[in-house]
């Protein structure tokens, strides 16, 4: 990544209209009148012409007067150079353009004439925006809301004004984010979705991430080289089994080094090349992988070893060409005397830590900001991958605005020059959680993270909401209440049990609060669109908790109507994902468990947890599975006896074992009761359970299912043939990490 010419920001100058005073030889244009012209040099790049016809067409929109755009010089005074070329010495002072970071920009003017110029690729368009932004008021909230004040009269004051970005790279990972005009006009510069060169292009990073499996591709190598791949428990795996590469083999380098060879020359455009693990773990233990991970008391060891390498001989063919790896997971601690290359920057993941809180305001986030420190002791290249928002529910509400306010100035500070936020990006049309505040939040915040972010939220919200505007405010602040708690964490796979502040009693007010601004926009359409879609997290949460036997969120009277609305607000925002992993299908079984209104049962005896070292466990047979007597105590994990326990009931049918376990992190469980009939019947019983599961009905195995998942109802069916009298049904539950957990619902 280049290295940004950084500059302080000029006062940034907000007014709700743009009649800003300065003395008469800065007057732009006097009652809807102009002399001036806008110069674009013949020999200006594309994205300067264009950035002189956005000027010309705001200007005419704020003003009613479209300045002409001439690009042949007379003895005209009032000009408005767009771009350093052809700029007389008189206007251009002191500055040198070759001293222009790419997206670094200055306003000047001297005399009647007026210099909005800068760096390339971006630098002169941003002073255009700029211009717009911070002089006249113009903002673009989102793709369909912006705000162009209207005067007839425009002056200037507060220059020179010389800005550049906080970070060179600035991305949100919005789908809102992604449209071109939004982009352009905000200033970001993302690589997921690439800008058109003549709107200035974009940050390039190519591949975009986690490309080992693009280096030394799995299907091609694997049968005949295992030895490429890592090595793992004594055996070498391929990707789909959790793999990455072995890092020491010399003929991975050899491979990996020709790929990136094969990028650079294939993909001139790049601003940076990545060399980046698979995404999960599977690190190499082989011998030689092992010794340097030892060493320097990391796994980024053998990584930085191996970037660094190929670096080396990039150095040589392309000295202007920067490489990037992650510091992910395994690899996040920097390590003890390897340092990266000048030419190699480290992309850090601020990954699986507390969500409810921003950095410094718990010590959750305190391992991270220690190896954020570390890595800058090393480099002065380091870019971040934040995330702002829960990857198996886009829409749930996700209230971690203190955390989008706070970060950006947090990196900016420590002199990290690019930051990737991602979130809720919904794909066609976006439409998760508050995304495009999001989106334009941290837009602004990319740019200039010194801003007052709760300034900024409440602008927006107050120019796209409108009359609604106050309702959802409260709605906000009250959310962001409810997660201030120190004892509130919850992760970005966070699942409807651990969102602990999605309280019956919050959603109920929530859903109130919505209505008093759906009526309130009740006179315009388009807002009413707006806040409708503002209102669907709530619906989503409060039928996401009553589709798993939350009857306390919504009763099965209530349903059917915010069923419908729900329906509705997807169908006309043409939402079709729900999660990272959770499309179409995921939305037609959350409608069809809504209709059916399944009935769970949670009335359990539980007992646990046994010994389930490397999964063993899920196929020993332990005393509960030869007798159901609630009576017994047998020996488990703990130094106490194991006895049977009533479960409680939580929020949700969820059957959560974690709060009932000495272990956590590994065991089985078991829960069992009875089922009374009159006469023989079948049962159809749903399953979902965290991780995998037996059943037994009457000491008979009906059910086996080692799977490693998050429990969902449904995930398995059967059929229970239940004998007439009493008839026991025993689970077996066990954990491999995570959520530990089941649901039961059964149907005759």
């Amino acid at each position: 990544m280049r290295r940004l010419n950084r500059s302080k920001f000029s006062p940034w100058v907000m007014a709700c209209a743009c009649l800003i005073v300065l003395d008469a030889s800065a007057q732009l244009v006097e009652r809807g009148q102009s002399a001036y012209q806008i110069y674009a040099s013949p020999s200006a790049t594309k994205t300067e012409h264009y950035a002189a016809t956005i000027l010309q067409d705001y200007v005419a929109r704020i003003s009613g007067c479209t300045l002409p755009i001439v690009q042949i010089l007379g003895d005209q005074k009032k000009l408005i150079y767009v771009g350093f070329q052809d700029v007389p010495p008189s206007l251009l002072g002191d500055l040198d353009p070759a001293a222009f970071g790419e997206e670094e920009y200055i306003i000047q003017q001297t005399g009647p004439a007026l210099l909005i110029a800068g760096g390339q690729p971006r630098g002169t368009l941003y002073g255009v925006i700029g211009l717009l932004r911070d002089h006249f008021g113009c903002r673009w909230y989102t793709r369909d809301v912006v705000k162009v004040p209207q005067s007839g009269t425009l002056r200037l004051e507060g220059l020179p004004d010389r800005q550049a970005p906080a970070f060179a790279y600035r991305e949100p990972w919005y789908r809102e984010a992604y449209d071109t005009d939004f982009a352009v006009l905000n200033r970001i510069n993302p690589s997921g979705v690439p800008l058109p060169e003549d709107r200035g292009g974009s940050f390039i990073m190519y591949p975009f991430v986690h490309t080992f499996n693009m280096l030394v591709p799995v299907d091609t190598y694997f049968a005949g080289h295992p030895e490429y791949f890592s090595l793992v428990k004594g055996k070498r795996l391929g990707l789909h089994n959790g793999s990455q590469l072995c890092l020491t083999n010399p003929d991975v380098l050899r491979i990996a080094t020709d790929t990136v060879l094969r990028w650079i020359a294939e993909h001139p455009e790049a601003d940076v090349f990545s060399i980046d693990q698979n995404d999960g773990y599977g690190a190499c233990e082989c011998p030689n992988c092992a010794a340097i991970d030892e060493a320097e008391g990391s796994r980024s060891g053998t990584i930085l070893n191996f970037v660094n390498q190929i670096a080396g001989v990039v150095a040589k063919q392309h000295p202007n060409v920067r490489l990037q790896t992650l510091a992910y997971a395994y690899s996040e601690v920097p390590p003890k005397t390897i340092r990266p290359r000048p030419n190699v920057t480290i992309r850090m993941c601020h990954y699986e830590y507390c969500q409810a809180h921003a950095i410094g305001q718990c010590e959750e986030h305190r391992p991270f900001v220690e190896r954020l420190e570390g890595w800058s002791k090393i480099t002065d290249s380091i870019t971040i991958w934040d995330y702002y928002t829960n990857f198996r529910h886009y829409l749930i509400p996700y209230p971690n605005l203190a955390s989008v306010i706070a970060h950006p100035r947090f990196y900016a500070e420590r002199n990290c020059i690019g930051l990737f936020a991602q979130g809720n990006n919904v794909r066609t049309q976006g439409g998760g959680e508050f995304s495009a505040l999001r989106a334009w939040v941290f837009a602004q915040l990319m740019w200039n993270p010194w801003q007052d972010g709760r300034a900024l939220i409440d602008e927006f919200v107050e120019n796209v909401y409108g009359p609604a505007a106050p309702f959802i405010a409260i709605y906000l602040q009250e959310a962001e209440t409810a997660v201030q708690a120190k004892d509130q964490r919850f992760s970005i796979f966070a699942s409807l049990d651990q969102m602990t502040y999605l309280t019956p009693e919050f959603l109920t007010r929530a859903d109130a609060l919505f209505q008093e601004a759906e009526a309130a926009a009740q006179q315009d359409p388009a807002l009413l669109k707006r806040v409708e879609l503002a209102h669907l997290p709530i619906h989503y949460a409060r039928l996401q908790f009553y589709a798993v036997g939350g009857t306390a969120y919504l009763s099965k009277e209530a349903a059917p109507p915010v069923l419908a609305a729900f329906k509705r607000i997807l169908a006309e925002h043409q939402i079709k994902q729900f999660g990272e992993q959770q499309g179409e299908e995921a939305i037609a079984e959350l409608i069809a468990n809504v209709e059916r209104g399944p009935s769970f049962v949670t009335d359990w005896w539980i007992i646990g947890p046994f010994d389930n070292t490397d999964r063993a466990g899920f196929d020993t047979v332990y005393p509960p599975e030869t007798e159901f007597d609630t009576a017994k105590t047998y020996p488990g994990l703990g130094t106490e006896p194991l006895a049977w326990r009533r479960y409680t009931p939580g929020r949700t049918a969820y059957i959560d074992l974690l709060p009932l376990m000495t272990s956590s992190e590994s065991g089985v469980a078991y829960a069992g009761r009875t089922f009374e009939v009159e006469q023989d019947t079948d049962l159809k019983v749903a399953l979902g359970s965290n991780d995998g599961v037996k059943l037994w009905l009457n000491g008979a195995l009906l059910l086996s299912s080692k799977a490693s998942r998050t429990a969902r109802p449904g995930d398995d069916v059967v059929t229970l043939p239940l004998k007439q009298g009493s008839n026991t049904v025993l689970l077996k539950i066990d954990q491999i990490g995570g959520g530990w957990g089941f649901y039961f619902s059964a149907e005759p």
